[in-house]
């Protein structure tokens, strides 16, 4: 177990108000391609974009998920030095409590904190959402400013609740630390944020305006919350690149459209020297390979026993010894079929005309099924779309909506549905790369009368909708047909 000193910190109350929006001067934002573009951006509330959700995909400009939060107040002795204070001392994993409003006693928790607007952001369930308003006071129970690991004096831990460290499950490596990631970002790409002269706040962005370097390091499925590895980067005494040195942070803003932007990264660990080694887990490193990463090819992968770990160094550097990125677990070569939804999904079929170039309906639609519901699979082709969406109680509501959204678009024609659907899933190492599946699995169903509602395949997995009642019939059909072909 990690020695810290989490017994000798204090934990001290702060507190700020949910934040509005606001627009400059000048609505428009010029896009790094020239364009002039009005999205939504900092401050409110937001319904539809919380932690786990993409950080890319959105018509956004550094919306922060959740609810953001200001103190206001303006101190003749310290000017904003409330809400510095706020920021600084506020950490991630820290309680908050709703402490006025329709929501008053409604418990979140601080995710992340953003720099330049100087928010700190929190995450509620979306029940309490619906409770809160502009101006509602929230207080959060700081603790963690101080924070150390006590057998890595060369290492600094920061804007981090020591329960949150626990979750993390940094493991000692001999005089380095592992700690597990998402992804690994070289220090060439990060973007504002630079400069500052301290990281005990806000954060510094990933520029992602270079597709091939998206696609190299698997960039475009960075998801809020995501925790990530910064290569060369030593968060010390402010942002700077240092070879050699490694620093990791949680991704806590979307994707940006302004040049030298993209989505914003809140320090939590970093070294100087380079005594932090990412880990990654193996399957995550599946949908990276997937994705087009250039980590390591597919079909390696294979082959790793969930024993061994793996550690990948880049091709360049002089010694075997040097840090690279830790692979944990294993994945076997065989296909497996498993449920995804422990109830009924409905799926939700939308026709019209050229739907396929009117985001603005797509991007309506997807808003009043994430309202609801949870959105388990979508097909688009030029003249419908089909949504497959978790039933639940507010089913009527949310065809209610869908049917409004229809007759409010002329590009919208007409809308049904299919109750009781079930959800399978096939998965398994390089499968979009294994001729026959889709056929197989299909052929296995009809010779037993079982219909297929929908089938999808996205990296290693097909996802297949079936009748509900039929469902566990279906899993074992599909399991014998691989089983009989490997």
């Amino acid at each position: 177990m990690l020695r810290t000193n989490a017994d000798k910190l204090v934990k001290i109350s702060v507190f700020g108000e949910i934040a509005s929006p606001v627009v400059g001067r000048s609505v428009y934002n010029i896009s790094a391609e020239g364009a002039p573009v009005v999205l939504p951006g900092v401050g409110g509330i937001k319904y539809n974009v919380r932690v786990g959700d993409p950080a890319c995909s959105w018509e956004a400009d550094h919306v922060e998920p959740g609810v953001s939060v200001e103190n206001k107040e303006n101190d003749p002795r310290y000017g904003q030095g409330a809400n510095a204070a706020f920021n600084v001392l506020s950490c991630v994993g820290n309680e908050a409590m709703v402490v006025s409003g329709d929501a008053k006693g409604a418990k979140g928790v601080v995710t992340g904190k953003h720099g330049g607007i100087e928010h700190v952001l929190v995450d509620f369930q979306p029940e309490i959402l619906e409770k809160l308003m502009l101006g509602d006071k929230v207080l959060v129970k700081a603790f963690g400013v101080g924070f150390k690991l006590l057998d890595f004096p060369d290492m600094k831990v920061m804007n981090m609740d020591p329960r949150f460290f626990e979750a993390l499950g940094p493991k000692p490596n001999g005089e380095k630390l592992e700690v597990s990631v998402t992804h690994v970002i070289p220090a060439a790409i990060m973007g504002s944020g630079l400069g500052a002269d301290q990281t005990y706040s806000g954060d510094y962005d990933i520029q992602l305006f270079d597709e091939n370097v998206r696609k190299e390091f698997g960039l475009d499925d960075l998801r809020l919350g995501d925790v990530v590895a910064i290569k060369d980067a030593d968060h010390s005494y402010g942002r700077i690149y240092k070879q050699g040195a490694m620093s990791v942070g949680i991704v806590v803003h979307t994707n940006c459209v302004s040049s030298g932007h993209g989505p914003g990264v809140t320090t939590l660990f970093t070294s100087s020297t380079g005594k932090i080694i990412p880990r990654i887990d193996v399957n995550y490193l599946v949908k990276l390979a997937d994705s087009g990463a250039k980590f390591i090819h597919i079909k390696a992968l294979k082959y790793k026993s969930p024993k061994t770990n793996v550690r990948v160094i880049h091709y360049k550097e002089p010694s075997l010894a040097a840090n690279g990125t830790i692979i944990t677990g294993g994945i076997g070569s065989d296909l497996k079929v498993h449920f995804m939804s422990n109830s009924p999904i409905v799926m939700v079929t939308v026709v019209g005309q050229e739907i396929s170039e009117k985001s603005d309906v797509i991007n309506e639609l997807i808003e009043k099924i994430n309202y609801y519901a949870k959105l388990e699979g979508m097909s688009l082709n030029h003249d419908s779309a089909i949504f497959y969406v978790s039933e639940n109680k507010d089913l009527k509501e949310l065809l209610e909506g869908i049917h409004n959204s229809v007759k409010n678009h002329k590009e919208t024609i007409a809308m049904n549905f299919h109750k009781k659907l079930g959800f399978l899933k096939i998965s398994g190492v390089g499968l979009e790369q294994t001729p026959g599946v889709v056929g197989l699995i299909s052929e296995s169903l009809r010779l037993k009368g079982i219909n297929i509602f929908g089938i999808l395949t996205i990296t290693s997995s097909i996802l297949v909708f079936i009748d509900w009642d039929k469902s566990k019939n279906a899993k074992e059909l599909i399991e014998k047909a691989l089983e009989d072909s490997s």
